[in-house]
């Protein structure tokens, strides 16, 4: 999500892209390493720990890239 909203993004576990959000996902229990990439946004990384036998809903903020300052041209 971005401010609340929802937006699509690819979604990778454990270096595999998994599709792009929102979606859901399958793992098996253990510590999963989960990153989230979209254009004009930061990518975004966690490492999650999933429990045997339970649904755990995530929910991951991305946060948009700064936009770049630069010096102004200098005139000619």
């Amino acid at each position: 999500t971005s401010g609340g909203e929802s937006v699509w993004a690819t979604v990778y576990v454990d270096g595999k892209k998994i599709g792009e959000s929102p979606t859901s996902v399958t793992l098996a229990p253990g510590r999963h390493r989960v990153e989230i990439k979209r254009p004009g946004y930061k990518p975004l990384r966690r490492t999650v720990t999933v429990r045997g036998g339970r649904t755990q809903p995530l929910v991951l903020p991305l946060s948009k890239h700064s936009p770049r300052k630069t010096s102004p041209r200098p005139a000619r």
